[in-house]
């Protein structure tokens, strides 16, 4: 999924450089979207397939 994006973020990137002369916006954003994905994740409980498998 993220290889299909590569292209936007560079194309943006790239915007952004020209129009600010520098990249911290881009910097800022991958923190964010990075806390996102952390927010996000965070209460999924992955179980042991096993225990499932040896009950039934």
């Amino acid at each position: 999924m993220a290889d299909r994006y590569g292209q936007l973020r560079v194309l943006l990137g790239g915007w952004l450089y020209e129009l600010q002369g520098h990249y911290d916006g881009m910097w800022i954003a991958g923190i964010l979207f990075g806390a996102l994905a952390v927010a996000l994740h965070w209460p999924i409980r992955e179980s042991d397939e096993r225990q499932r498998l040896q009950a039934a």
